[in-house]
């Protein structure tokens, strides 16, 4: 009899603590604790995911910073080429965009120059370079 009797107290402690515990974890307090937590970890992986995309798009933007220096009409010049630029301002790239007489500013690495057309030959020689080089 006294050994049912401790067996039959151990149980109802054993079931008095996983109540208590029970109620703890269904208490509000807890609950908003938990929901904080939550709320916690999804801010971090939010700015975890924020962190990795914003380095990626800082990646690929210096990657087009690059090639779109490379494509710098000032870095040409600074390499010893000029920009002919006709008197309305549009970028000379044939003779047959100007005549004799015409005015061009010429853009070099430190300035540039206003000149005038003498005379306009066409010449097929680098059209022929290009084909076949």
């Amino acid at each position: 009899l006294r050994g049912l009797m401790m067996r039959y107290i151990s149980d109802g402690r054993q079931n008095l603590a996983y109540c208590r515990a029970r109620l703890d974890a269904l208490s509000p307090q807890n609950q908003m604790n938990s929901r904080k937590q939550q709320l916690a970890d999804c801010e971090n992986r939010i700015y975890d995911r924020m962190n990795s995309l914003v380095t990626g798009r800082r990646h690929e933007l210096m990657l087009l910073a690059e090639a779109l220096e490379g494509r710098s009409p000032m870095k040409q010049i600074g390499r010893g080429y000029a920009y002919a630029a006709t008197a309305d301002g549009h970028s000379l790239r044939s003779v047959r965009q100007v005549e004799a007489g015409d005015g061009l500013t010429l853009y070099l690495r430190d300035g540039r120059l206003q000149t005038r057309v003498l005379s306009c030959e066409e010449s097929d020689m680098i059209q022929k370079e290009n084909t076949h080089g």
